[in-house]
């Protein structure tokens, strides 16, 4: 997950490792930076200063440290004017996200624009990238879920992002997703859950659960949803679509998706699991689930995907979230025993909301098991 930027309401400027007093961000040489400014502008900058206004807010993210650098600059012709980017470094050298932002622009995607990558002297990868207004919310998905506007928007990016046809050169770095290997994973966390719960570890109210709960049939479970995954169409999916790693951009109202590190090859609507795969009973929505995969659809199909029936779609998803939470067990039930959870630093209330998630995947699981 992607840390969320919202400049309307700081005030600056703030101090931040990332930003040197020579000018630079993150080692980038000003220079290099100087070449990014005038791209951007679409003139000759001659001068810039930098500083941060604004703090990078939410989830730190896991792969990489951000610093949201605001450039004054001065154009060779005089003029002035002012520029705020979002930087990320990553953690761990190699290529990341910069081949993705490139081949994906090409392709029209819904995507920040990307100014500037670099490398640092050990290979980890430097990104400058167009800032954009937060999802600001707590809980975003909430928030999306009850806001028709809001929600259609993040359907129509998915729907766009996942229409493309990626082209040779791209389709060659792409990864395929392998939740098969993954659901065989599962059926290890299958076990291990059952002697936590036996044990008592992970509560009363799961050691119930599962004691009620023919752990068996989870296993059977698993063995049947491999075989629909093997028979599903595939496509380019972002693989961690939430909104989270969307933002706005200001000028146009235009949500874009970012964090694009594990965009792959994988069942083509993996990415509207998360938001369609529950039932209306499950999960309250703005809209009837059947009218919003419609919405989906209709973009899909705008954007020139091959578009199947509402119908299809909502049981394509449904599996999906199941594969979902049977691929998230082993995690779940980490944070269950340890609390260590990025909302939150009292462990206490990680462990309580952890064993709620784990407690209602269960049962929704077993209600799908039949």
């Amino acid at each position: 997950m992607s840390a969320l930027v919202d400049g309307l309401s700081d005030e600056g400027p703030y101090v931040s490792d990332g930003i040197d007093s020579r000018g630079g961000v993150f080692g980038v040489s000003r220079e290099r930076i100087l070449r990014a400014l005038s791209e951007a502008v679409g003139a000759d900058v001659r001068a810039y200063v930098v500083e941060a206004r604004h703090r990078v807010r939410g989830p730190a993210g896991y792969q990489g440290e951000k610093v949201i650098p605001t450039f004054d600059y001065t154009t060779q012709d005089g003029q002035c004017g002012s520029l705020t980017m979002l930087v990320k470094r990553f953690h761990t050298p190699g290529e990341r996200e910069a081949a993705h932002y490139a081949h994906l622009h090409a392709h029209g995607a819904p995507i920040p624009e990307l100014y500037l990558t670099d490398s640092d002297a050990t290979g980890r990868e430097i990104l400058f990238l167009e800032f954009l207004e937060a999802i600001v919310d707590l809980d975003p998905m909430v928030g999306f879920l009850s806001d028709p506007g809001a929600f259609g928007k993040f359907l129509t990016a998915a729907a766009r992002l996942n229409a493309i046809r990626p082209s040779p050169a791209y389709a060659k770095i792409l990864r395929p997703m392998r939740l098969g290997s993954t659901l065989a994973e599962s059926r290890d966390s299958l076990a291990t859950l059952t002697e936590l719960a036996a044990a008592g570890s992970l509560g009363e109210p799961l050691r119930g659960a599962v004691s009620d709960l023919a752990a068996g049939r989870l296993v059977a479970l698993s063995h049947r949803l491999e075989e629909r995954l093997a028979e599903m169409p595939t496509g380019l999916v972002h693989n961690d679509h939430d909104p989270a790693n969307t933002g706005i951009r200001r000028a146009s109202g235009e949500l874009l998706i970012f964090d694009l590190e594990f965009v792959g090859i994988g069942p083509r609507f993996t990415d509207v699991a998360g938001p369609l795969g529950a039932t209306d009973a499950e999960q309250p929505r703005c809209l009837p689930r059947a009218v919003l995969a419609a919405e989906y659809l209709d973009a899909y199909a705008a954007a020139g995907g091959d578009a199947p029936s509402v119908d299809t779609l909502l049981d394509e998803a449904r599996v999906l979230l199941m594969v979902g939470a049977l691929r998230m067990l082993g995690w779940t039930i980490g944070r269950a025993l340890d609390g260590v959870v990025d909302w939150t630093a009292d462990r206490e209330a990680g462990r309580r909301e952890a064993r709620a998630g784990l407690l209602a995947d269960l049962r929704r699981l077993a209600d799908y098991a039949g």
